[in-house]
């Protein structure tokens, strides 16, 4: 509620003019509804009362930064990112933004007011200054109604972070907020984000949320706002998100996206969740429970019963340790362990991963093709998709490789190495990367696997200019060669 905040920050700031809390206070505020020369103005008196304050310093320090942004400003949105990025991610982000405002504005029936800032950040400090005034925040977006900040791809390693469903997820938030007077409870509208983006962009279940339910440790709808607000284990804020949007999903299914706006109407007027489900459906949040654990169930209920330990081994990301039988070493012992428990997907995951890191693809294909049966909607990085693609692939089977990909890309759309496509390449070459005869071998690589083999032939030729001696360069110069034409 920024803007109950301001005011009465505005109103301390009146009674006691010399407080820099105050006007620190006010001074976020501000910035967060997006009056970035009032905030700057607040936060520099509030300076001088207090030069000591790490909150003030820090977001001064970051308004300096800002100032050598490029603003991308087409009216509706204001795009605000580093001079570095804003040739590449400035389009980019902006196309994303302006296909979520439409798809909303047809579903929500609204949009809001004013322009919409995005910031940008690059470095994962900045973006933790600007939403709590100090790093170390671990989000990648935060939406504050009609201000949004975010990190940049760049913020974070390969693999481990889809920016482009983080902006769709915090401009969702924005509508919620717009339709509610900013009144949605928190479970309620990260669900609802989080369907949206699970619906654009694909998404599966995280490892976790197979072992809470497993352990019986899904809260009830009454209470799902505790695992965001207060959780009582490690993993359990993340746990929440996913099982709050099929909570949501769930509701959308059995009574219409009609529902879901009239509760979201109904939050607005000051109603809590069961009043405004009673209002707009007749039903309560139990009988919503007992709906949503039987949807759960059926996706998700075998596999997690026949779990016994995470894919990864070691500890596990919550709670005391497992009572589970510890797994062995090398290939062979684990697959021998498969034999104890054949319809856990993470003993046969681990069993399939083995065989593969020991070259033994063909053993590995039929515990991976298991483990994908048995937990279709597991969503790790280290899922069994990526690995039958690579199997796939090394085999010369192109097209099972594709849709192996396809398949790890809907659970995992942060995949940053699977999306990689000739436009990608393309983008990275345009930005003067250090390593040049490295960018037109990934560029080359890609027309190759997209089968142009003229323009593969040529980046790559380009690339050994540069570098004659790069092996990678020369292997796919030779193999582009010898393919069929």
């Amino acid at each position: 509620l920024y803007q109950e905040s301001a005011r009465r920050a505005e109103t301390a700031l009146a009674l006691a003019p010399g407080s820099a809390a105050a006007a620190r206070l006010l001074g976020l505020n501000q910035l967060r509804l997006g009056d970035m020369a009032g905030g700057r103005a607040t936060l520099e008196a509030a300076f001088e009362q207090d030069p000591f304050d790490a909150l003030i310093k820090n977001n001064l320090d970051l308004l300096d930064e800002l100032d050598t942004f490029p603003i991308r400003d087409d009216g509706a949105l204001e795009v605000v990112l580093p001079a570095d990025e804003a040739e590449l991610l400035g389009p980019y982000a902006a196309g994303i933004a302006g296909e979520a405002l439409e798809a909303f504005r047809n579903r929500y029936g609204t949009a809001p007011d004013g322009t919409i800032r995005i910031e940008i950040y690059d470095r994962s400090a900045d973006f933790s200054v600007r939403t709590v005034g100090i790093p170390g925040i671990g989000a990648h977006g935060v939406c504050f109604g009609r201000v949004i900040a975010m990190e940049s791809p760049s913020a974070r390693e390969p693999d481990a972070y889809h920016w482009a469903s983080t902006l769709w997820h915090e401009l969702a938030h924005a509508i919620h907020m717009t339709r509610t007077g900013n009144r949605v409870p928190r479970w309620f509208t990260e669900g609802l984000s989080v369907l949206e983006e699970r619906r654009r962009f694909g998404d599966g279940a995280p490892f976790g949320f197979y072992q809470a339910l497993r352990e019986e440790r899904l809260l009830d709808v009454a209470n799902l706002d505790e695992g965001f607000i207060r959780p009582s284990w490690p993993g359990q804020v993340g746990v929440s998100y996913f099982h709050a949007s099929l909570v949501l999903e769930t509701l959308e299914d059995l009574h219409g996206f009609d529902a879901v706006l009239g509760i979201l109407d109904g939050f607005g007027r000051g109603l809590d969740f069961g009043e405004a489900l009673a209002e707009v459906e007749g039903t309560t949040p139990e009988e919503l429970d007992a709906a949503a654990d039987a949807v759960i169930e059926e996706r998700y209920g075998a596999a997690a019963r026949g779990l016994a330990a995470p894919p990864g081994g070691g500890a596990r990301p919550h709670g005391p340790p497992a009572a589970s039988v510890p797994m062995p070493a090398g290939p062979d012992a684990l697959v021998a362990a498969v034999a104890d428990a054949p319809d856990d997907f993470a003993r046969r995951l681990r069993a399939g991963r083995a065989l593969v890191e020991a070259g033994r693809d063909e053993e590995a294909a039929p515990h991976l093709e298991r483990a994908a049966a048995i937990a279709p909607g597991y969503g790790g990085a280290d899922g069994p998709w990526r690995l039958l693609a690579g199997i796939h692939d090394r085999a010369g089977r192109t097209t099972e490789a594709e849709k192996a990909f396809t398949e790890h890309l809907a659970r995992v759309p942060a995949a940053y190495s699977g999306w990689l496509g000739v436009r990608e390449r393309r983008a990275a070459l345009a930005t003067g990367p250090a390593d040049r005869a490295d960018a037109l071998f990934r560029l080359a690589r890609a027309h190759y696997r997209a089968g142009d083999r003229s323009a593969a032939r040529r980046r790559v030729l380009e690339a050994l200019e540069i570098a004659p001696t790069f092996d990678d360069a020369l292997e796919l110069l030779l193999e582009v060669r010898r393919s069929p034409r």
